[in-house]
């Protein structure tokens, strides 16, 4: 968005703020949801705080591959980048003291404005929240450590020596450079090297005269069992940064997937079981909140809950957005190993979440001139039916008689349902064979209802990766 970008290109204008402050930020947030006309299409707010975000992606680096990073030439730049991080983040506490008021007042008004609206509050980012998630698993990983360190050694050798590249490209293999802030560019090498026939890459490391980074069979039992442990958390931060196909539908599936694949790695792993429970432990304390959600029951502490994921990702909207994508729906719950009763349990709160959050979009899209006897979902009237049908048997009006009684019944008008056009659309598109994401998103009129809260849902990103990157690109501007 190159207006955005040129609006935060003036966040150093701004008097008296350092130009990426806390209350510059959100002025000039302010002054894009105002200057795009977008504040009654807000949702979700995808962030985090600074603090956050340097603790998820300043130098994670997969224990065992700190040799790989030693004396790289862009170390003194990164320390220098990072130096600056911890300067800004002390000015700001100096410079908020001495804020006008009338600025505070506006970033006030700003931040209750959320506040108050229940439809635009703040979401983790998923991809940031996964990499905090693989930064305290990867804790465990001693037990692999020495296989790693073999491995990070043989891809620095693969990047420094001319004649062990030009032996791994005639057997058309290329090893990926990693990088330090994204734990899966290491996860990526790892697959890469062990993806070598294991008697060519030996034969290259003989030949290299570095017999010492053979791999054995025990490391090559070690890493496959980390690359087991690890391939899930690697798909789901490269899917849910897609910026052509709605992401956050991806969140909780891939959650509920890894929890699985980690409970059922726990009884087969031989020589990573601690990176295993390691995993599984810090996966709980950041999105066990969201399994809850999915009636599952999690053994976990309160003292070992993240409290600033734990419960936002308790949102039900992570629950509503599969069900509107059309390669989800309900089949991610019925594909996965819940108990039988879980699934339809599952499965009925989904669609009552849908339902709901379908008669709240009516509701507010109902004409400002429409009236209660016009709009039989704000009328009162179809909810104080059943009311007035027992008047007429009510005590102080006596029953009617009838002569012949055995003959005469009493016939009940059966009570009409003023959502039943929604509760048709849900069942309609269930059934529908269409797997396409954006099923929901074409112009239809098969889900008139249903088309509008997938426009309202799925436009929410998973990841914050897209703003990183138009903030990235204004640090450029600035320098």
């Amino acid at each position: 968005m190159p207006e955005l970008r040129l609006n935060i290109q003036d966040l150093h204008r701004v008097p008296h703020l350092y130009p990426f402050c806390f209350l510059a930020v959100c002025l000039f947030l302010e002054a894009c949801i105002s200057s795009f006309s977008i504040r009654g299409k807000l949702v979700r707010l995808i962030t985090d705080s600074a603090s956050n975000n340097i603790a998820a992606f300043s130098g994670l680096i997969i224990p065992g591959f700190e040799c790989y990073f030693q004396r790289d030439d862009d170390d003194e730049l990164y320390s220098d980048w990072y130096n600056d991080g911890e300067q800004t983040e002390s000015d700001d506490a100096k410079i908020d003291n001495n804020v006008p008021l009338d600025v505070q007042d506006v970033v006030k008004q700003f931040l209750d404005s959320i506040a108050i609206d229940d439809e635009s509050f703040r979401l983790p980012c998923y991809a940031h929240s996964i990499q905090l998630a693989i930064n305290d698993g990867l804790k465990g990983s001693t037990c692999v450590q020495p296989s790693l360190e073999k491995i990070s050694k043989i891809a620095k050798l693969s990047h420094s020596s001319i004649a062990v590249a030009e032996r791994l490209e005639n057997i058309q293999v290329c090893v990926p450079n990693p990088n330090k802030t994204r734990w899966n560019s290491q996860y990526d090498m790892v697959v890469a090297v062990i993806g070598i026939q294991p008697s060519a890459l030996n034969d290259i490391l003989i030949q290299a005269q570095h017999r010492e980074l053979c791999l054995k069979s025990l490391d090559y039992q070690m890493l496959n069992e980390f690359v087991s442990l690890s391939t899930l958390f690697a798909e789901a931060t490269t899917t849910t940064q897609a910026q052509k196909t709605p992401s956050v539908s991806i969140v909780a599936s891939s959650i509920l997937a890894i929890y699985q694949d980690l409970l059922l790695e726990r009884a087969n792993v031989k020589h990573a079981s601690s990176l295993c429970e390691c995993l599984l432990e810090s996966l709980l304390s950041r999105f066990g909140g969201m399994l809850e959600q999915m009636l599952l029951v999690i053994d976990i502490s309160e003292k070992k809950k993240k409290k600033n994921f734990y419960d936002l990702f308790k949102d039900p909207v992570f629950l509503v957005v599969p069900f509107l994508d059309g390669r989800f729906r309900l089949n991610w719950i019925s594909s996965s190993s819940l108990l039988e009763q879980v699934q339809e349990e599952l499965s009925s709160k989904i669609q009552q979440l849908v339902l709901e959050q379908c008669i709240l979009i009516e509701q507010v899209n109902a004409p400002l001139g429409t009236t209660e006897n016009d709009n039989p979902i704000l009328s009162p009237t179809a909810q104080t039916q059943p009311l007035s049908a027992s008047a007429a048997t009510s005590p102080i009006t006596p029953k009617r008689k009838y002569l012949f009684t055995n003959i005469v019944k009493e016939t009940k008008k059966p009570k009409s349902d003023p959502f039943s056009y929604i509760k048709d659309e849900i069942f309609k598109y269930l059934n529908d064979e269409n797997a396409d994401d954006m099923v929901l998103l074409k112009p239809s009129n098969i889900y008139p209802t249903v088309s509008k809260l997938a426009m309202k849902f799925l436009s929410i990103p998973a990841t914050s990766a897209p703003v990183e990157r138009v903030f990235s690109q204004s640090g450029f501007l600035f320098r």
